[in-house]
Formats: structure tokens, sequence, C-alpha cells
């Protein structure tokens, strides 16, 4: 009886092993890319990352208070003139 069921449990260890192999040689190989990179343009990212600390700096705290929203949708607007 133990015995039937060791070799129960193998066979379907086996069966999913089996399985898997098979799924796995019949994924396709991705292609590989050849395009080149664009450059980055240094003076861009700089302005960019600039903006990005500026945005960081502004005080935006969940609050039902009227200056939390103000400083809220001062924020948006530097969002919005900072990055279009």
């Amino acid at each position: 009886m133990i015995l039937k069921l060791c070799l129960g449990i193998f066979l379907i260890i086996f069966i999913l092993l089996a399985i898997t192999l098979i799924k796995t040689l019949l994924v396709p190989n991705p292609n590989k890319v050849t395009e080149i990179p664009t450059p980055i343009d240094i003076n861009k990212a700089n302005d960019y990352g600039s903006s990005l600390s500026k945005l960081i700096k502004i005080e935006t705290i969940s609050s039902r208070m009227i200056i939390a929203e103000r400083s809220f949708f001062y924020f948006i607007k530097n969002l919005k003139t900072s990055f279009p």
C-alpha cells in the first residue's frame, strides 16, 4: 500500500516536471534588441532634476486646513508647468 502511494506521488511529480520542461522548451527566445539608445541630453536631465528637486521641497500634507490646500494647489500648478 505504501509502495503504491510513493509510486503515485513520484509519478505525479514526474508528470509535473515533464510539463514544466516541455513548456519551457516551447517558449520562443526573445529577439535581441539591436536599437542604439538615444543619447541623453545632460542639460535637459539637469533641468528636470532641478525641477523635481523644487517640487519635492513643497510641503504637501494631507489635511483639511486651507493652508494645506493652498500648498497642494501650488504643487499641482508647479507640476504642470515643470512637467507638461
